[in-house]
Parts: structure tokens; sequence; C-alpha cells
């Protein structure tokens, strides 16, 4: 059997496994801040209703303000501390990708390293190990509780009235479709 090649997808799996549980904490803060950046939906749900039963009472109002704004505040709080952990992580990933590719320099023909000017291998060592950032620290925590959120989200439409989470659901098609009819001659009007 032949030796098949890794995917820049496998390299990165390999080098972040070591930093695994920072990322497993960024993902979960992830998701308890984008959690409570719904949960003031509910709670101006709950405004909404006190209005139309013309509820008058200013400190019920006013309790509820307070919460929302703790809320919001604890919203970031947990979005901070998830950036702050997977940056943590995706730094130090990024210290030993710039290690190993410095040892594997020790390693390379004379011939390829006189032939190469140097701008390339700071290139290759600076920056290109630089590009990983956003996909670890970014795209894994915050992708991920998007994603988690909406499932939940979904579901407890589904529980609520399965009616409400067809029409709900309805907008991602109807989304789809219009991008993609804005898209049509997109690139001779570019």
């Amino acid at each position: 059997m032949k030796n098949q090649e890794k995917s820049a997808v496998s390299w990165l799996m390999e080098f972040a496994a070591p930093h695994k549980s920072g990322y497993i904490a960024s993902v979960i803060c992830a998701v308890i801040g984008v959690a409570f950046s719904i949960v003031p939906y509910f709670l101006v749900g709950r405004m909404i209703i006190h209005l139309i039963r013309n509820d008058r009472e200013l400190s019920y109002y006013t309790l509820l303000c307070l919460i929302l704004a703790g809320i919001w505040l604890l919203r970031y709080v947990f979005h901070g501390i998830s950036a702050s952990l997977s940056h943590k992580a995706t730094f130090s990933v990024i210290s030993e990708v710039r290690v190993r590719l410095t040892k594997k320099l020790t390693r390379l023909p004379m011939g390829y390293v006189l032939d190469t000017p140097s701008g390339t291998m700071k290139n290759i060592v600076a920056e290109r190990a630089d590009s990983i950032e956003t996909s670890l620290a970014h795209i894994v925590p915050e992708m991920t509780a998007n994603i988690l959120i909406s499932i939940a989200t979904i579901i407890f439409l589904f529980v609520l009235d399965w009616r409400m989470a067809l029409a709900a659901l309805i907008t991602i098609p109807v989304g789809l479709g219009c991008y993609m009819g804005m898209m049509v001659g997109y690139e001779p009007r570019f």
C-alpha cells in the first residue's frame, strides 16, 4: 500500500492535539457565551407579554433590564475567556510549528538553501505559520458554538411547535435561492 500524503487538516489536528483541552474549554466557553446572547430575546419576550397585559409596574421592567444587562455582560465575558483560551492554545501550536520548521531547515540540502531566497524561507516560517491562527483561534470555537446553539434552537422550536420550526427553517432555502439569483452574471458585472 502506498503512503498517502496528509491533508492540511490532518497536519493541523496533529499539531493541535497536545492542546486539545484548551480548545475544548474554549468551545465550552464559546457555547455558554452564545447561549447568553440568546437569553435576552426570551426576556424581551416576557417584557412584551407583560406590556400586552398592560402591566405597568416599573420595578418589574427595571429588574428585567438589569438582568438583561448582566446576561449581555456575561456573554462578552465568556466570549473573552473563549478567545483567550483558543489564542493561548493556537500560539503554542504556531510556536511548535515554527520550531519544527526551523529544525527541518537544518536538514535541508545546502544547495537548496543557497538557491532559495531568504525571504522565501522567512515567508514560510513566519507568515505561513501565522496563517493558521484564524482557523484555530477563531473558527474552531466560534463556528462550533454557533452551530451547536443553532441546532439547540431548532430543536427547541420543534418542541414548541413543529409548524413554527418549519416556518423558521424555510428562510434557509429562500435565502440560498436569493443568493444564487444574486450571483447569476456576477463575474461579467464585477
